[in-house]
């Protein structure tokens, strides 16, 4: 990635780097408070049951007059696509799925299209049909039951109790709905045995008609008044058993009976009950709270409990309300689990990160471990996770099962990036990069594979996150949370990790001032010498070198150390003396090798001890004598000598004076100038003697000793004459 460089922009604006740290970091732990803790992420369930009752109809009546027109009108509706109807005496029952790829957003349209499509139909339905009933709440949870167990009391007490307790509930934050579980509703049983009926002439249908008459419940009208308006309503309806009793039958005859006198009146309960609820061994009333879509299961149950524990105070001595399921403890231990687990995680990792980009060779024991590159990948691993809390909380993703798992998976893949960046900068700082230009080529070299691996990666979960159905919808969360935080650990990579590195990360002692080029230790030739054993020293004039070598040599059982003295750039009489102190004082032999270009060979001289210096310095010496140098490269195709820029500088000069000619005088400064900007020495002022053809020098050596006093002084010299007679003229 050329051009911009965002690891140095964020170097040169560290106040800025340091300030967007802190904030990610403070506001990322702050999102992970206000995250929503369920067991499983949320989901819309895609179908609807729609029941209908006929009291008295046989199977196949309810099938052809109310199933078969309900399935047709249901075969209209937006994104239907299956339709399970189950028919029986007195009742149709219609189970109602819509498409899988419908988008959860629809989904409350399509349940009002239902009950607007099937309410224009219910006229059609035969006369004495109750419903349709809708019932599309199939994703309530009753996270919290309650059992409220009141020994001693009536079904009818009970439910008083129970009525007023969910009251109490539904004020609770996060409460949505409050179900009651075992309720026996009251009836009031009216037995009229034939016998009696038969005895005092009485029909059952025309007493039935004067029990309906008798309790209906109509509309009188109203009457205005200049204060309000008043509703006007025809008394009789039965408030007890005894204004039961106390109803007047009319026999065919003419005569009076009391309803009391003819039947048996009882109040009691359904029979059989619909739902029957026991807890240890007792009946009871069961009330299943369920949490608002969104909201937090954790903050639910401590809620609940505060409110229970107010509750109960408030009820009859001899009741309890006691706690059946807590799923919120459930949830609690669940997700405790999984942070164990990406704590653990975490922790693997980082002694991963501290053994594999801290260990070096050396030390007093052989190896130590520098905690400096792994401490820069610790510090970005709450700073990737902040972030990604941050992403979670702005797409509405709480903690739960599938969310977590995608962290832990996320893990291992998102210090990557991160580890990279920090042995790319330790590698650079060891060649003897500072720490401004190790970061900044880390990123130069790095980013952009990073960022196509990265990208690869997150890519590969991303039909999860294109899934249209509940299984895409319920695990979104393992595409949104991975490629987050993989993308988010990039960025951090790039920007947050070239800061940390700087201020965290120590040049190596022997990078400090190593005299050798950078490009010796490239790939792929500077891999191998690192793979190979090769250890730098540090050759700045405060340390030995020799003491160096001996240093390195006594940690290692096995070494070689290959030295190029003198006479690698030209030839010389006479050798330092360095290696042979270093092989006396380590006690290790020297092996001398020559390259012989003139036959075409390698000489090797047998291992021999350090003992005399003076006498194995003649021996070295004899050995490389009669060893043939390399020729002396010939580059004219590629230099520009020093001398025949003198004498250009004359000749154009003496071409001017004797045509007149101004392109002659044109050339002469041309060739002055360039050669008075190349040529000269910058610190000492004497010419160059070889320069490339773009003006940089090929070798130190100034102009010829001897004919430097000819060409150079007597071109001056000669233009000096030329032009005063030129002037003078």
């Amino acid at each position: 990635m050329k051009g911009f460089n965002l690891s140095k922009w964020a170097l040169e604006h560290p106040a800025l780097t340091r300030y967007l740290m802190v904030v990610l970091m403070v506001f990322g732990i702050a999102a992970y408070f206000q995250l929503g803790q369920d067991e499983d992420p949320p989901f819309t369930f895609r179908a609807m049951v729609v029941r209908t009752y006929w009291p008295g109809a046989t199977a196949q009546q309810v099938a052809e007059q109310v199933t078969d027109k309900l399935e047709r009108t249901l075969q209209e509706v937006p994104f239907a696509d299956k339709i399970r109807s189950y028919s029986k005496p007195g009742e149709s029952q219609i189970i109602f799925q819509i498409k899988d790829y419908s988008k959860p957003a629809d989904v409350p349209n399509v349940w009002y299209t239902v009950r607007k499509k099937i309410g224009d139909i219910r006229y059609t339905l035969p006369q004495g049909v109750q419903g349709p009933f809708f019932n599309d709440e199939f994703g309530d949870v009753f996270g919290v039951i309650y059992a409220l167990d009141a020994p001693g009391f009536t079904p009818a007490e009970i439910k008083r109790f129970a009525d007023d307790v969910r009251q109490q509930l539904l004020r609770v934050p996060y409460v949505a709905k409050v179900e009651q579980f075992g309720v026996q509703d009251e009836k009031i049983f009216v037995e009229i045995p034939q016998k009696k009926l038969a005895q005092m002439g009485l029909d059952l249908g025309a007493v039935l008609g004067q029990l309906g008459q008798e309790n209906a419940v109509e509309n009188a009208g109203t009457l205005q008044s200049p204060l309000d308006v008043f509703q006007i309503r025809i008394g009789g309806q039965f408030d007890t058993e005894a204004d039961l009793k106390a109803m007047p039958i009319r026999g065919s005859s003419g005569q009076q009976f009391k309803l009391g006198d003819i039947a048996n009146i009882t109040r009691g309960y359904v029979d059989p009950p619909t739902v029957k609820v026991h807890h240890q061994g007792k009946e009871v009333i069961g009330l299943g709270v369920s949490m608002a879509k969104g909201g937090d299961i954790i903050q639910l149950g401590k809620a609940l409990q505060t409110a229970t524990a107010r509750i109960e105070k408030t009820l009859p001595a001899g009741v309890s309300l006691v706690q059946v399921q807590d799923q919120p403890k459930a949830v609690s231990r669940s997700v405790g689990e999984f942070v164990r687990v990406l704590i653990e995680a975490v922790l693997i990792v980082l002694v991963v990160s501290f053994v594999s980009l801290g260990l070096h060779k050396g030390g007093r024991y052989g190896w130590y471990v520098d905690v400096r590159p792994g401490l820069v990948v610790a510090i970005t691993i709450p700073l990737v996770l902040a972030m990604t809390f941050l992403a979670m909380d702005y797409w509405g993703i709480g903690l739960h099962k599938i969310s977590l798992g995608s962290l832990i998976i996320a893990l291992g893949l998102l210090v990557d990036d991160a580890i990279i960046a920090v042995e790319m900068m330790v590698r650079k700082l060891e060649e003897g990069y500072d720490k401004m230009h190790a970061a900044t080529f880390a990123y130069d070299v790095t980013a952009m594979p990073m960022l196509t691996g990265t990208l690869i990666t997150a890519v590969g979960f991303l039909p999860i996150g294109l899934a249209k159905s509940t299984v895409g919808e319920y695990t979104f969360a393992i595409f949104a949370v991975t490629a987050a935080s993989l993308v988010i650990s990039w960025v951090v990579s790039v920007y947050f990790v070239p800061y940390l590195g700087t201020r965290l990360l120590k040049a190596p002692p022997h990078a400090v001032d190593f005299g050798a080029p950078h490009e010796l230790f490239d790939g792929p030739f500077g891999w191998f010498f690192r793979a190979t054993g090769g250890v730098p020293v540090d050759r700045s004039s405060r340390h030995n070198m020799v003491e160096q070598a001996v240093a390195v040599f006594a940690l290692e059982d096995e070494f070689l150390l290959a030295m190029a003295p003198e006479g690698t750039r030209q030839r010389v009489d006479k050798l330092k003396t360095g290696f042979w102190h270093i092989a006396h004082a380590a006690g290790v032999p020297i092996i001398m090798a020559g390259l012989d270009f003139g036959r075409k060979e390698v000489r090797f001289s047998g291992p021999f001890p350090a003992t005399d210096e003076v006498a194995d310095m003649q021996r070295v010496m004899a050995f490389f004598r009669d060893v043939q140098g390399k020729p002396v490269a010939e580059y004219w195709h590629d230099m520009k000598f020093w001398w025949p820029h003198n004498e250009a500088i004359i000749a154009t000069l003496l071409a001017w004076h004797i045509t007149g000619d101004a392109k002659y005088a044109q050339w002469h400064q041309q060739v002055h100038d360039w050669s008075f900007a190349h040529f000269p020495d910058p610190q000492h002022g004497e010419w160059f003697g070889y320069l490339h053809r773009n003006g940089t020098p090929s070798s130190t050596l100034k102009g010829n000793l001897w004919k430097s006093f000819f060409h150079h002084p007597r071109a001056l010299w000669m233009c000096w004459l030329l032009l005063t007679e030129e002037s003078q003229g």
